[in-house]
């Protein structure tokens, strides 16, 4: 098997060591993160290239098998391509402008089911269980209408941070941009490739952690702490929903036994919080392990995880916050190098099959 045929198979397995270990494996990745008509246009007017063929896929084994040749001077020329082409492609225009539009956003409520999808939510909570058409008419301007804002709303906001963030890391020197948007790898850096993956400090994992420490659920404990205070409240709201409002309630109560239970939430979850500081590979190969099925993916990662120390649910707004961010990003990349490497292994299992992959996590807190 050529060293083509080698690394695309292994890109498609997703044995995704081999582009950190091999150069030429890594070539070829880069590579593959240009394979764009566009792309591949340029870089044929930048480097006064013409190629054979016609089709994407012909063009990148021509290119790959013309720079496997001298691999260590292929990475240089196609990092100033990169570096030069970045320059031309559209970028996010008024920067200033997008994080003032970003901090209008005042909730993060998806519409969809536990995994953010709409249509199955819509599908399974209307179409499929309302036979009648006016019922279902009316559950519009109170019910859908809701649901789809939201999920458009939060959608906006999670793709145009993703967007800032990533631009976060490319502004620093020693990081490549992958032009192409390939999945699996976001960016170089330092001549390792990352996937970049913001997110929160997990419920599953906060729940799996709470019954490993023998801790009851927040819920449970809001709940008896209002039923002790003959506070009615509705049981037919989400869990998240029913948290905030008897949260709030508990709190504009002030009792002794209100206190009591709220700061026994909050103890909880600060100990859980710094559990997941202080044991950042078990959280990391966690995290791995209980990808969706349809997200799956086997290569190097960089987790940011939002933790607004004093109410998780708002740690949503950390991920337009530039000012914590943008330190936090430069202090990883200027301490990163191939050194670290083997501090950040992880081996995990999916489908019965072990994966490796290096990763790490960016912890960003308020």
């Amino acid at each position: 098997m050529s060293g083509f045929d080698r690394w695309s198979e292994c890109f498609e397995r997703q044995e995704m060591g081999v582009f950190t270990s091999s150069p030429e494996a890594l070539l070829w990745l880069k590579i593959r993160t240009i394979v764009r008509r566009d792309l591949l246009e340029m870089y044929s007017e930048h480097e006064g290239y013409s190629f054979s063929g016609s089709k994407q896929e012909d063009r990148f084994r021509e290119l790959y098998e013309l720079m496997k040749k001298n691999v260590a001077g292929s990475h240089r020329l196609l990092d100033g391509f990169i570096r030069h082409a970045s320059g031309k492609l559209p970028d996010i225009a008024d920067k200033d402008r997008l994080i003032d539009q970003l901090y209008q956003i005042e909730t993060y409520k998806w519409g969809g089911d536990a995994d953010n999808s709409l249509d199955r939510f819509l599908v399974s909570r209307y179409v499929k269980p309302i036979r009648d058409l006016n019922q279902l008419k009316s559950k519009f301007r109170a019910e859908i209408d809701t649901a789809v804002h939201n999920y458009v709303l939060s959608s906006w906001y999670n793709h145009w941070t993703s967007r800032l963030i990533e631009q976060l890391f490319i502004e620093n020197d020693g990081v490549l941009p992958a032009l192409g948007k390939v999945k699996s790898v976001d960016f170089f850096i330092k001549q390792v490739p990352f996937d970049l993956k913001v997110t929160f400090l997990p419920n599953e994992f906060r729940e799996r952690k709470r019954k490993d420490f023998g801790f009851k659920s927040s819920l449970s404990i809001l709940k008896k702490a209002a039923r002790r205070l003959s506070i009615v409240f509705d049981e037919d709201r989400s869990k998240e929903e029913l948290k905030d409002v008897l949260s709030r309630r508990l709190c504009d109560n002030g009792s002794e036994i209100a206190v009591e239970a709220l700061n026994m939430v909050s103890d909880n979850e600060r100990k859980i919080v710094d559990y997941a500081l202080n044991n950042k590979a078990e959280l990391i190969k966690w995290l791995y392990e209980h990808q969706g099925s349809m997200r799956f993916g086997a290569e190097n990662r960089i987790f940011i995880i939002l933790i607004d120390r004093e109410d998780l649910s708002s740690s949503w707004k950390l991920k337009r916050n530039v000012d914590l961010l943008r330190p936090e990003i430069k202090s990883f990349v200027d301490g990163f190098d191939s050194t670290k490497l083997k501090g950040m292994r992880t081996v995990f299992m999916s489908g019965g099959r072990q994966y490796e992959a290096f990763a790490d996590i960016i912890y960003i807190l308020k």
